[in-house]
């Protein structure tokens, strides 16, 4: 009879799950296959059957160290399915957006309650983050074939959906890539060395403006990490490889990476922006409901209702063509969809969960993992203010590794079986 390690196998399911995350669009950019069973959704979905059955094999499910601060989030989507089923009674709901919203909400809150319940070590929160940061950085590899090959010179987004992902992402990537690298053997230097500037070049034509701003505060945050000498090193470097770049890019000007970002803001017209528009409409759309919420699925379903009078050429066109478009931001989608209630209980999570970040940050000694957990944080807290995330499986993976208590190795018991260095 063959004996199957349910611990080992879950663990390298994570694995694959998070390099698979980067990947959303594969099968139909190269395949021309447009499903909801995304490669990432499927790992998730045997993921949750696996846990499930070791569940059942141990007696139950076991609450996590991090349960506390978590209790908060759980509590978001909780109140967001009670609201629901009220207004299923109260006024015309949709059924198929509740659905599907509740199908991917349920999805990326399993992973993210499997993740918290394990029981794993640094090393393994290290090997998780290790794998999605190659699933990012050959996102960024095939960015850049695209914009060097001439196959296009616009803004990018690689295999996500939204270039805002893929500018989260490489914001991530990129902080692993800086904090690690003093700790690498001098091999993965030298593939470190070579690695940033790739993530950063494809960044670059991501074009996302918000990702710019959060690239600046990792950078600071990251900055505050570092010794003088390091950050007198890294300037240099800098200093020595930016007229490199020029030199080589001045021959064909057009390919420059650098042009996408820069033309996204000068081309910046409040007037044409529809965030502004678009967050008047949530305001609107929230105090319809007093506040209480419009349940999961319903903003983009009764989007015409609440833009119908807007004048703005992006809303006016989502329209026309019976589309819908996003809150723009996480804090406003989890207002009018969970009311004020969910709004307090995600800020409390997030609130909860840095605080408990940085009381570990302090007690420890330059521990590289919690200083990736507060850029991952931090991250998502800025980027969530002018774009929406929350239905990204990134951005649950990032949110999830970047919240995860780590145990010591006596308490993980070398869950997986990987080896602890």
């Amino acid at each position: 009879m063959i004996r199957i390690d349910l611990d080992r196998l879950l663990f390298q399911l994570l694995c694959l799950y998070a390099f698979l995350v980067p990947f959303e669009l594969v099968l139909e950019i190269f395949f021309g296959i447009d499903t909801i069973f995304k490669p990432y959704r499927v790992v998730c979905l045997v993921l949750i059957g696996l846990y499930s059955l070791r569940a059942i094999k141990q007696g139950g499910f076991s609450l996590s160290k991090d349960f506390r601060e978590d209790s908060f989030l759980y509590l978001v989507f909780i109140y967001g399915i009670l609201i629901s089923f009220y207004n299923m009674i109260v006024v015309e709901f949709h059924l198929g957006k509740f659905y599907n919203k509740l199908f991917q909400n349920a999805l990326y809150l399993a992973v993210f309650a499997i993740v918290k319940g394990l029981p794993m070590t640094r090393e393994q929160l290290r090997k998780i983050q290790r794998y999605l940061l190659w699933g990012l950085v050959i996102n960024g590899i095939y960015v850049l074939a695209n914009r060097y090959t001439g196959i296009t010179l616009n803004r990018q987004s690689g295999f996500f959906d939204n270039p805002n992902y893929l500018s989260l992402g490489l914001i991530y990537a990129l902080g692993y890539l800086a904090i690690n690298l003093k700790s690498v053997k001098f091999s993965d230097k030298v593939l470190y060395l070579i690695l940033i500037p790739i993530c950063l070049l494809a960044f670059l034509v991501a074009g996302s403006r918000t990702g710019a701003l959060v690239m600046m505060v990792v950078l600071l945050l990251m900055l505050s990490f570092q010794s003088l000498r390091s950050i007198l090193i890294g300037l240099v470097v800098l200093a020595v490889l930016s007229p490199v770049y020029l030199l080589v890019s001045d021959t064909n000007l057009s390919l420059r990476p650098t042009t996408v970002l820069e033309d996204r803001f000068q081309d910046l017209d409040i007037g044409d922006d529809p965030r502004f528009p678009i967050w008047e409409g949530v305001i609107r759309a929230s105090m319809k409901t007093n506040f209480v919420g419009l349940g999961l699925g319903q903003f983009e379903a009764r989007f015409p209702e609440f833009y119908r009078e807007e004048n703005n050429i992006v809303i006016y066109e989502m329209l026309a063509y019976g589309y819908y478009l996003s809150p723009h931001s996480d804090y406003l989608a989890v207002l009018v969809s969970f009311g004020i209630v969910g709004l307090v209980f995600f800020l409390l999570f997030f609130f909860f969960s840095i605080r408990k970040i940085l009381s570990l940050f302090w007690r420890s000694t330059g521990d590289s993992l919690l200083r990736m957990q507060l850029i991952g944080i931090i991250a998502l807290v800025i980027f969530g203010i002018a774009a929406e995330n929350f239905v990204s499986g990134l951005y649950w993976l990032i949110l999830t590794l970047s919240t995860k208590c780590a145990f010591e190795i006596d308490e993980a018991q070398e869950f997986g079986n990987t080896k602890v260095v």
